[in-house]
């Protein structure tokens, strides 16, 4: 599962196999003293609730479905994307990785400084995954076509990943991922000023609009979010509790369907939540947000509609508190 922007939700959100192959060794997402947020970024923040700490547990939660937990998580071409690296699975299909390749370059003081860390750490790729075509807007065919030979290979291919995956691991890179998580959260903060003028920023709304944000780049428009709003207001209680079932089972459905991907644990998703259904036992902001998160996942377009399904999941956990994404359970 790609993601960045409905586009880079196919980027966002599969769980592959590489991933998990790569986990296991990999350098996971945690908050570090060596890791910088700037004093300005963290007083933005602060109006919506979102403190140091919250932005490395959202940025961990996020890395969950995405490269399970890992700094780097590369992947090859299976989904058109070329190659895609990182927290949030940049890639060059949707040209978001090259920006991030040259804001490496700039943690640099000196041209020296930059050669013998790329030298050290990417001695047979790096002139490649550094050249003007490759860092270009898009890619330039040239580049394409040798990084799509090289995953053809098998030798190259394994080294290409190793490559990359410590690119992605090292201190620089993190600093830069970071950084685009942090600018990421920043621009959250109007869209939720908007849908929630009138009451505060909890920790459940905060993770849910950085996970939607994420995969799929912005919110419901404020028309579809009034409509949704009045109409369930003239509900009584027996068919919003019908109504509330009813998104279970199309996302359970829908889960089930040719050409969905990522989902796992679905029953065991659908029986969890259906129970606090039953029980009436969610609050107003989980219903608020789970109507926010339908209108969002039925129309995720990424790949003709591939990921709904676990758009949906993703964001039901948040809400729920409970579910598994990703191999990742909670109350389950």
């Amino acid at each position: 599962m790609r993601a960045i922007t409905l586009s880079i939700f196919a980027l966002f959100a599969l769980i592959d196999f590489q991933h998990t192959a790569h986990a296991a060794g990999c350098k996971k997402v945690a908050s570090s003293s060596e890791i910088l947020v700037s004093i300005s970024s963290l007083d933005n923040l602060k109006t919506i609730g979102i403190t140091r700490e919250l932005i490395f547990e959202a940025l961990k939660d996020v890395s969950i479905p995405e490269t399970s937990g890992c700094w780097s998580g590369y992947t090859g071409n299976f989904d058109g994307q070329i190659i895609s690296l990182g927290v949030l699975q940049w890639n060059y299909g949707q040209s978001s990785l090259q920006s991030l390749m040259t804001a490496y370059q700039n943690q640099f003081a000196t041209d020296k400084a930059y050669d013998e860390e790329i030298e050290r750490i990417m001695p047979k790729h790096g002139d490649l995954l550094f050249s003007k075509g490759c860092l270009k807007v898009p890619i330039t065919n040239d580049c394409r076509n040798e990084l799509l030979a090289l995953q053809q290979n098998q030798t190259s291919a394994a080294s290409l990943k190793q490559e990359l995956n410590a690119l992605f691991e090292s201190s620089p890179m993190i600093q830069v991922q970071t950084d685009r998580f942090v600018r990421l959260l920043e621009s959250v903060r109007d869209d939720l000023r908007r849908m929630f003028a009138n009451s505060a920023s909890s920790v459940r709304r905060i993770k849910w609009a950085i996970d939607t944000k994420v995969q799929q780049g912005k919110f419901p428009e404020n028309a579809d979010i009034e409509r949704i709003r009045n109409g369930w207001k003239t509900l009584d209680q027996a068919t919003q509790q019908k109504k509330l079932h009813s998104l279970i089972a199309w996302y359970q459905a829908l889960a089930g369907s040719p050409d969905q991907d990522g989902t796992s644990r679905i029953s065991d998703n659908a029986d969890a939540w259906n129970k606090r259904i039953s029980a009436n036992a969610l609050t107003d902001e989980q219903i608020d947000l789970l109507h926010l998160t339908f209108l969002k996942s039925r129309t995720a377009q990424g790949q003709a509609g591939r990921w709904q399904a676990l758009t949906f999941q993703r964001r039901a956990k948040i809400i729920f508190g409970i579910g598994c994404v990703a191999g990742e359970c909670a109350g389950i």
